[in-house]
């Protein structure tokens, strides 16, 4: 007896199923950014998780949304946020994410 996802193969390559429904049920990657309390191990804020049909399609959004986070970090970018924030340091954090979302520079 065929398992299920040897059954859904047959159904995609007789054009039974779409591609994406077949996507959709076995190539899911879900993208998650959450707070969690170090000290208590419990996750404080929901945050915000995007799934994928696509194991490259998550890397990418993954290692963008790494540089972001490494950018703001720096500690020549940490004073972000205020009135008084200068446009260096905006061009700082924003130059590298832009150059990556252009594809002038790889992720």
């Amino acid at each position: 007896m065929k398992t299920e996802i040897e059954q859904d193969i047959a159904k995609l390559n007789s054009g039974e199923m779409e591609w994406i429904d077949y996507l959709r049920k076995y190539n899911r990657h879900t993208l998650k950014i959450s707070l969690i309390n170090e000290r208590t191990g419990q996750e404080e804020f929901d945050g915000k998780s995007i799934t994928f049909l696509n194991e490259d399609n998550a890397i990418s959004h993954l290692a963008l949304c790494s540089k972001f986070l490494e950018l703001l970090c720096e500690e020549d970018n940490t004073n972000w946020g205020y009135k008084h924030t200068s446009a260096d340091l905006v061009n700082r954090v924003v130059t590298p994410i832009v150059d990556r979302l252009n594809g002038s520079c790889p992720i």
